[in-house]
């Protein structure tokens, strides 16, 4: 499978998860598409063709896929996981659904009491509590913010393509 073809199944993936299954996520579609695609690019070692295929895992074979879905957290059962890694669009879509229930639970744990509106240190928060596991936190490190600036700058030319 040549690059542009997985990266479309990649996109389409990212489309059909998102509209199938927000799972509570309290922000727009398209922010919590930009924030999946921004998780996966770097979890998944900038969409890297053996992690998309299962070939690699991470965090010592307990995580795989482009989401680097954790196997054994009590948030998604094992058939879920083990049908998550593929080059194909069914096993990309599953792998995408996973990544936005995670992120979806991370956002109404972290700002359910007042969700207002997705920004930059909001985006922070939830990166460095999908990459990292342990939950919400005040000062999110380095690496969140760079992944959160990654999402803002995405999002404005998504705002822009679409004329919000």
């Amino acid at each position: 499978m040549v690059q542009a073809e997985r990266f479309g199944t990649i996109a389409y993936a990212t489309e059909r998860a998102v509209a199938s299954d927000a799972d509570g996520w309290p922000y727009s579609p398209g922010e919590l598409a930009t924030a999946a695609l921004i998780v996966t690019w770097y979890e998944s070692g900038r969409w890297a063709p053996s992690v998309h295929s299962g070939k690699r895992k991470g965090d010592h074979g307990r995580s795989h896929c482009l989401g680097g879905i954790m196997r054994g957290t009590g948030w998604i059962t094992d058939q879920e996981w083990r049908h998550a890694v593929g080059l194909g669009l069914e096993e990309s879509t599953t792998c995408l659904r996973l990544t936005t229930r995670i992120l979806a639970r991370h956002a109404r744990r972290c700002f359910s009491r007042n969700p207002g509106k997705l920004d930059a240190w909001k985006a922070a928060v939830l990166f460095y509590a999908y990459g990292s596991g342990k939950g919400c936190v005040k000062k999110p490190p380095r690496w969140a913010q760079s992944r959160a600036w990654m999402w803002a700058q995405t999002e404005i030319r998504a705002r822009e393509m679409r004329g919000d």
